[in-house]
């Protein structure tokens, strides 16, 4: 029988597997900095460093459930002050948030490409933004996009 070569490096989802935290605890220990930069390759850790790492740490710096992107919409369109309604078109929808995430305004927590999760902690600071309305379409008057304002 031929011995098993233990892992030397960990993906993250092999990496929160092995420490037994949830992805969506895992990713936003990276974001938050609990989790050190991975120190393999560009996103894999070295089993030293796994092996280092505090399961309740990770856990404990997102102690809320992650939220759907739907449910971070509905919040977003609440701390706009027109909230989605059922039935009706939505103020802001998930590609308001998918935005505002490949923006760096809020951190992807889901392993899975199908939907989103989100710590609604930075969510609900992303609604607190004075530009927020900056970033929903259907929150420009006369239901014109807002443009972002051009550097020069």
């Amino acid at each position: 029988m031929a011995s098993r070569t233990p892992r030397t490096e960990y993906s993250e989802s092999q990496a929160a597997g092995r420490l037994r935290v949830p992805i969506s605890s895992w990713r936003w220990a990276v974001h938050a900095g609990v989790v050190p930069a991975s120190d393999a390759s560009a996103w894999q850790w070295s089993r030293a460093a796994v092996e280092a790492m505090d399961p309740a740490a990770i856990t404990a710096s997102m102690p809320r459930e992650p939220i759907a992107g739907s449910a971070a919409a509905d919040r977003l369109a609440i701390a706009l002050g027109t909230p989605n309604v059922p039935d009706e078109a939505a103020t802001v929808t998930s590609f308001v948030v998918r935005r505002l995430i490949d923006r760096d305004l809020l951190t992807e927590l889901s392993g899975n490409h199908g939907g989103s999760l989100l710590n609604p902690d930075q969510v609900d600071q992303v609604g607190a933004r004075p530009d927020l309305a900056d970033w929903s379409p259907r929150s420009a008057p006369s239901g014109r996009t807002r443009r972002q304002p051009v550097s020069t």
